[in-house]
C-alpha cells in the first residue's frame, strides 16, 4: 500500500507483499530501508553472534587469570599467618588437597577431565576453575566454577605490611573472625629478612621492620569476633569444598557467611597486651561481650579506647590506665561502670573501688542501660560527657561537683530524667542537651552557657533557668541595672507545655539568636522579645496564639517590629530602640547618662568581672563609665576589659589607672596608633591589639619593649599572649625580645615585615631583625607578610626557644626554604605553604609536620647539619 498524504513518507517502513520493495518515494526513506534490511540479514546476525561469543570467551579467560592470581595470594597469606609454610616450599597447609599455590586453570576435553582435575591439588584457600571443551565436562554440559577463598586476606596482609613500617595496624572490616590470626600479634612472623650487606631488590629492610610492641594505633572495628563467626566460617568452608569437588578440586578455605544471629558473645583477645606502645585502640561493632579489662590496664600509653557498638554488659573502669583521655562505650548493654563478676565480665557485689582517671577528657556511654554514675569517680579534667539513651533518672550533686570546673559539653537526651540538675556552678559549660526527658521545671545553668536543648520535656515555665539572678533588681528600682545578661545563643524549647514565658528570664537573653518555642501552649508573645537585638529565628508554630496573625508569627523580624509597637523597651542597656526613637539602652556615643554607666559597671562586678564596652562604635571611651570606675573599691575588682570593634584612636592612661588589676585587654578592631604610657604597670597576661593602626616605631616606644621600661615591669613578667596581627609593622622592634621573657604566644601575621635578618637599623641606630629571646615561646605566627629572608631565625628558634611547638610562615615571599628548619624537632605544626620557592614541591609541604621536618633534614649533609647545630648552641 502507498503512503497517505497525512503520513510522513520519510518514516514509511512497509514493504509490498512478495517483492520486498519500499513504497516510499523519497531518497531518504530508501536509505532507511536499506539500513534496516542490512541489519536483519542472516550474515550480519551470524557475525554479531561470533563477535559476542569471542568477547565472552576473552572475559572468561581474563577472569580466570585474575582468580588464579588472587587465590594464589590468599593461599600464601594463609600459610604466612599460621606459620605453616614460611619458606615458600609449597608443603604447608591446604584444606583437602596438596599445598603450595592451590589454584589450577585447565582447558580440557571430556576424555581428560578426571585426570587433569585430580592433578590440580586444590587446597585450603585455593580456587579451581575448569573450562570444558567438548561433551561430558559436567553433568549438564555447562561451565562449572567453584571458588573457596577466605575474604579479606589480601587486605589483611596489606594492613600487616603497612603496620610494619608505619606503626598503625588498621584491620577494620577485614572479614576476621575469632580467634584472631597469630600474625596479628606477631608482626615479624613470616617476614623474610635479608641481612646481607647487598640486599639488592629486597622488599624488607631489617632496620625498618616494626614489631607489635611498637604499634601506636590498632583498629579491629567491623569484624565478627563472636563464637558464632567460627561456626559460620566452618559451614562456609564445607559448602565451598563440596562445590569444588564437583569440578575435580580438593578442599576449600571458605568465606564467613551470614548466620542471621545477632548474639554478642565474643571475647577480645587478651594478647593485646603485646601492644605495649599502643595509644589508640578501637574495636567497634565486633559483637564483643567480654573485655580483658585487667589486660587493658597494663597498656600504660593508651589514650583513646573505643569499644562502641558491641554487647558489653559490665565495664569496670577502675582497671583502665590513668593516662586514658577518651573513652567511647556507646551502643552497648552496660549496666554498671564499676562492677566485676566471677566469669570475668563484671557485675559482682562488694565495695565499689575508686575510679581514678585524672586525664579523661571525653566519656561517651550513650545508648546503654545505666541507671546511675559511679560514686567513686575521680575526674580532674573531664570536658565532654555523653550519656543519652540510658535510664539515668538524675545527676547526683556529687558527680556534678567533680566535673563542674572542666566540663564544657553535657549531653543526656532520652533518659526519662525527672529531677532537673543544678548546673549553675559549671562556669566552663557551653553546650547542654537534655531533650526527651520529663522535666517540669528547667535545670539551673550558668550564665556563660551558649547552647541549651530542652525539647520534648514537660516544662510549664522557664522561670529559674538562671536561678534567682535573672530577677535581681526587680523589687528595687535602683538595682535594675544589675539584671543578669547571659551568653546564651540557642535555646530550644519545642514540644513542651509552656504557657508562661518568664519575662525576667527573657530579658537576660540579649545574645540569643535562636529561640524555638514551637508546639507549646503559649497564648501570647511578650513585648520584650521584640527588643532582643541578636534574635534572628523564633519558631512559634502550633501554639494557641491570640492577637498574632499566623503569617506574622512566621516572620521573626516582622514580629519583632510589631512587638516593639506594643510596649516600651525594658530598662537597662543591650536592647533595641523603639520605633518612636526612645531607647532603654544608651546611645552609641561617649555621652552616656549616669544610670547606664552605673549599670555597665555593676554588671562587670559579677561573674567573670569583665567590663564589656565592645561593639559600641565609640570614638572615645565614655567619661561617665570612667567616673563610676573611680568609685572606691570598684575598679580594683575588674579583671578584664573589652573595647574591641569600636573606632578608638587612643586608650587614655587614666583608664588603666582606674583598672589596676587587669589581666586581659581586648582592644582589637580599632584605630589605635599608640599605647598607654602606664601599660607596663598593668599585670596583663593577655593583650590583643589585632587590626589596629600600630607601626613598629610606636610599639618600640611602648611598654612592650625594653626601651619602654617593660623588662622588670608587671607587664613584662606576666604577659604570655600578645596579638599584634593586622597592623602596620615594618620590622620587629629589637627591644621586644628582652622585655617579654614569659611570652608563649606571639602573632605578627598580616603586617608589612620584609626581612628578619639583622641588617637594618631603627631610628635610634639599634639593629633590627629577629634576635635571641622568648625562652618560653610555644606558638609563633609570621604568616601573610612579605618576608623574603629569615636571617638567623632557624638557629635562634632552635637554640633559644626549646618549647616551640608551632611555626607559621605561610604566604610570604620566601624564594628558598632553609633546610635548618628541619632541626626544630620539637615542632608539632609547621606551615610553609604559599611561598614562591621552587626547590620543595607543594605536595611535600602538604604533608604532616614530622614528614616535612624529615624531608628538610634529608637535604643537609653531615657537615652542614653540624654547623647548624653549632650555630644553635651559640
Amino acid at each position: 500500500p502507498t503512503a497517505t498524504p497525512t503520513q510522513p513518507t520519510v518514516r514509511t517502513r512497509r514493504f509490498e507483499a512478495g517483492h520486498g520493495q519500499s513504497d516510499s518515494s523519497s531518497p531518504a526513506a530508501a536509505a532507511v530501508e536499506r539500513k534496516i534490511t542490512k541489519k536483519r540479514s542472516p550474515s550480519t546476525m551470524r557475525s554479531r553472534i561470533a563477535w559476542n561469543a569471542a568477547a565472552l570467551a576473552l572475559l572468561l579467560i581474563v577472569g580466570a587469570a585474575d582468580a588464579r592470581i588472587e587465590s594464589g595470594r590468599a593461599a600464601r597469606d594463609e600459610r604466612t599467618l599460621h606459620g605453616d609454610d614460611l619458606d615458600g616450599d609449597g608443603e604447608g597447609g591446604g584444606g583437602g588437597g596438596g599445598g603450595g599455590r592451590n589454584t589450577a586453570l585447565t582447558f580440557e576435553d571430556a576424555e581428560e577431565d578426571d585426570r587433569r582435575s585430580r592433578s590440580t591439588g586444590g587446597g585450603g584457600g585455593g580456587a579451581v576453575l575448569t573450562f570444558g571443551v567438548g561433551g561430558g565436562v559436567t553433568d549438564d554440559g555447562a561451565l562449572a566454577v567453584a571458588v573457596a577463598r577466605k575474604p579479606g586476606k589480601s587486605r589483611l596482609q596489606h594492613a600487616l605490611k603497612v603496620a610494619r613500617s608505619s606503626g598503625r595496624l588498621n584491620l577494620s572490616d577485614c572479614g576476621l573472625s575469632a580467634p584472631l590470626p597469630d600474625g596479628v600479634f606477631d608482626l615479624r612472623a613470616g617476614v623474610a629478612v635479608d641481612l646481607s650487606m647487598d640486599r639488592g631488590g629486597a622488599d624488607v629492610n631489617p632496620w625498618e621492620v616494626r614489631g607489635e610492641e611498637s604499634l601506636t594505633v590498632v583498629d579491629f572495628s567491623d569484624n565478627d569476633l563472636s563464637s558464632k563467626s567460627v561456626e559460620s566460617s566452618s559451614s562456609s568452608a564445607a559448602a565451598a569444598a563440596a562445590a569444588s569437588s564437583k569440578v575435580g578440586g580438593g578442599g576449600g578455605g571458605g568465606s564467613r557467611g551470614e548466620n542471621g544471629d545477632d548474639k554478642n558473645d565474643g571475647v577480645l583477645d587478651d594478647r593485646i597486651e603485646r601492644y605495649r606502645s599502643v595509644k589508640t585502640l578501637r574495636a567497634r561493632r565486633c559483637r564483643l561481650r567480654s573485655i580483658p579489662w585487667e589486660t587493658l590496664g597494663t597498656l600504660e600509653n593508651l589514650t583513646l579506647l573505643d569499644l562502641g557498638g558491641n554487647g558489653i554488659r559490665y565495664a569496670p573502669l577502675q582497671f583502665l590506665p590513668i593516662g586514658l583521655r577518651e573513652l567511647d562505650l556507646s551502643g552497648n548493654r552496660i549496666v554498671s561502670l564499676e562492677g566485676w563478676d566471677d566469669d570475668g565480665s563484671g557485675g559482682g557485689e562488694g565495695a565499689s573501688p575508686e575510679i581514678v582517671l585524672p586525664g579523661l577528657t571525653r566519656l561517651d556511654v550513650t545508648d546503654n542501660r545505666l541507671t546511675e554514675f559511679p560514686s567513686g569517680f575521680r575526674l580532674g579534667c573531664l570536658q565532654t560527657v555523653r550519656f543519652g539513651g540510658n535510664n539515668i533518672r538524675s545527676l547526683p550533686p556529687e558527680f556534678v561537683a567533680k566535673i563542674c570546673r572542666s566540663v564544657t559539653t553535657l549531653e543526656g537526651p532520652g533518659n526519662g530524667m525527672t529531677i532537673p540538675p543544678d548546673l549553675s556552678t559549671c562556669a566552663e559549660l557551653r553546650v547542654v542537651d537534655l531533650c526527651d526527658n520529663k522535666f517540669k521545671t528547667p535545670p539551673r545553668v550558668h550564665e556563660a552557657l551558649v547552647r541549651l536543648g530542652l525539647d520534648d520535656n514537660d516544662l510549664r515555665t522557664i522561670g529559674g533557668l538562671f536561678g534567682d539572678d535573672a530577677a535581681a533588681g526587680e523589687a528595687e528600682g535602683e538595682d535594675v541595672e544589675r539584671r543578669l545578661r547571659s551568653d546564651l545563643q540557642e535555646l530550644r524549647l519545642r514540644r513542651n507545655s509552656l504557657s508562661d514565658l518568664d519575662e525576667p528570664t527573657l530579658r537576660s537573653l540579649t545574645l540569643v539568636s535562636l529561640l524555638d518555642l514551637g508546639e507549646n501552649d503559649i497564648p501570647s508573645v511578650p513585648c520584650v522579645l521584640g527588643y532582643l537585638p541578636m534574635l534572628r529565628r523564633m519558631p512559634l508554630d502550633r501554639n494557641p496564639l491570640r492577637g498574632t496573625r499566623l503569617s506574622l508569627a512566621e516572620d521573626t523580624e516582622a514580629l519583632k517590629r510589631s512587638l516593639r509597637k506594643r510596649g516600651p523597651p525594658p530598662p537597662g542597656h543591650g536592647y533595641l530602640e523603639s520605633d518612636d526613637g526612645t531607647s532603654g539602652d544608651a546611645r552609641r556615643n561617649a555621652a552616656t547618662d549616669r544610670s547606664v554607666a552605673r549599670g555597665a559597671v555593676n554588671e562587670s562586678l559579677v561573674g567573670t568581672h569583665t567590663l564589656d564596652l565592645s561593639n559600641k562604635e565609640y570614638a572615645a571611651l565614655p567619661g561617665d563609665v570612667l567616673a563610676e570606675l573611680r568609685t572606691p573599691g570598684t575598679g580594683e575588682r575588674i579583671r578584664a576589659l573589652r573595647i574591641s570593634h569600636n573606632g578608638l584612636r587612643v586608650l587614655d592612661d587614666e583608664w588603666l589607672a582606674a583598672l589596676p588589676n587587669l589581666t586581659r585587654i581586648d582592644a582589637g578592631h580599632n584605630k589605635l596608633e599608640a599605647l598607654p604610657t602606664n601599660l607596663g604597670g598593668t599585670p596583663l597576661s593577655r593583650l590583643e591589639l589585632n587590626r589596629n593602626w600600630l607601626i613598629s616605631e610606636a610599639v618600640g616606644k611602648s611598654a612592650l619593649c625594653a626601651g619602654g621600661g617593660a623588662s622588670s615591669s608587671a607587664l613584662g613578667t606576666r604577659l604570655v599572649h600578645l596579638d599584634l596581627s593586622s597592623n602596620g609593622l615594618e620590622y620587629v622592634p629589637s627591644g621586644i625580645f628582652e622585655a617579654l621573657p614569659r611570652l608563649s604566644h606571639l602573632s605578627l601575621s598580616h603586617n608589612r615585615l620584609e626581612t628578619l635578618a639583622v641588617s637594618q637599623e631603627d631610628d635610634d641606630g639599634t639593629p633590627t631583625g629577629w634576635r635571641p629571646g622568648f625562652p618560653n615561646l610555644e606558638h609563633l605566627n609570621l604568616s601573610d607578610n612579605r618576608i623574603s629572608d629569615l636571617g638567623d631565625l632557624p638557629a635562634i628558634l632552635g637554640g633559644c626557644c626549646p618549647k616551640l611547638r608551632s611555626l607559621n610562615l605561610r604566604n610570604n615571599a620566601l624564594t628558598s626554604i632553609p633546610p635548618e628548619l628541619g632541626l626544630l624537632e620539637n615542632l608539632n605544626s609547621l606551615d610553609l605553604r604559599g611561598n614562591p620557592q621552587r626547590k620543595v614541591r607543594p605536595a611535600v609541604l602538604e604533608r604532616s609536620c614530622g614528614a616535612v621536618l624529615s624531608y628538610l633534614r634529608s637535604r643537609m649533609d653531615g657537615e652542614v647539619a653540624g654547623r647548624a647545630r653549632g650555630r644553635m648552641e651559640e
